[in-house]
């Protein structure tokens, strides 16, 4: 069995301890929690520690590992810092990161503030470009410009049809890392419990040096990432749209039912 990561996670801070309950009780080993342009979660956790659990420092700043204390429940998870950057082509995610990334900057000058702090670039939701994602040609100029750099894609629970089909050919083709993640997004109603839907299982990576055994498999075997779980149905993810209308507002909310809708009828 590998070690199962969850790295594209949205949770507010009052519900991190049942987030991170679930991801126990799920299984997973490890998850990151990746809000837009902010490591909140991350950072929060490792300087007020959290209610019920142990919360130690590796050696590595970016990755805590926190034990759960329960009398119902016990279990190790590891939890590693991150953030969801918004660029002006898209949303990356910054896996491993330690400090600010700014906003709103090209794609390029992103990925060179994700590289100059050692962290890991992955383009989220590539094909889902009415909700964030970079598109292809973004994707393939990156490959291009930032040869021999870790670089990854993302399936993604919240899309079912044809975009996590086309971020999985686009991996096979030239050979990149692709990770399974769930994107739950915690802040609407219970949906914190999507966590691990879809998540990634990496052989041999220690959850106390988490970040630089996932940029050596990424680099060196990116095929042996085995993406685990299932996309969320029409059903689940219009409860989705719903939950984000009521706390978004309208734009958002179309935007991703029309992306969603035009990859069923590919």
């Amino acid at each position: 069995m590998g070690f199962k990561l969850d790295a594209h996670i949205h949770c507010p801070i009052e519900k991190l301890d049942a987030a991170l309950s679930h991801a126990i009780a799920k299984g997973l080993d490890g998850v990151v929690f990746t809000e837009h342009d902010s490591d909140a979660p991350f950072c929060t956790i490792k300087r007020f520690g959290l209610n019920g659990w142990d919360v130690q420092e590796t050696k590595d700043p970016r990755v805590l590992r926190l034990d759960l204390l329960r009398d119902d429940l016990k279990g190790r998870i590891y939890l590693g810092r991150g953030r969801e950057v918004k660029s002006k082509q898209g949303h990356i995610l910054a896996l491993g990161t330690s400090s600010l990334i700014p906003t709103r900057y090209s794609w390029e000058d992103t990925l060179k503030y994700i590289y100059d702090q050692d962290g890991i670039p992955v383009f989220a939701h590539l094909f889902g470009r009415f909700s964030g994602g970079c598109g292809r040609n973004v994707f393939m100029a990156a490959l291009d410009k930032f040869d021999g750099k870790v670089i990854g894609l993302e399936e993604n629970a919240q899309y079912f049809g044809s975009a996590n089909h086309k971020s999985r050919a686009l991996a096979n083709v030239f050979g990149v890392p692709l990770l399974g993640n769930s994107d739950a997004h915690g802040r609407y109603g219970e949906h914190y419990l999507e966590i691990g839907k879809l998540h990634s299982e990496i052989e041999v990576v220690n959850g106390e040096t988490l970040f630089d055994d996932l940029k050596r498999v990424m680099l060196t075997n990116p095929k042996s990432i085995k993406v685990c779980g299932e996309y969320n149905t029409f059903g689940q993810t219009s409860s989705w749209w719903v939950d984000s209308l009521r706390k978004n507002g309208m734009s958002k909310v179309f935007g991703s039912a029309y992306e969603a809708v035009k990859g069923l009828i590919k």
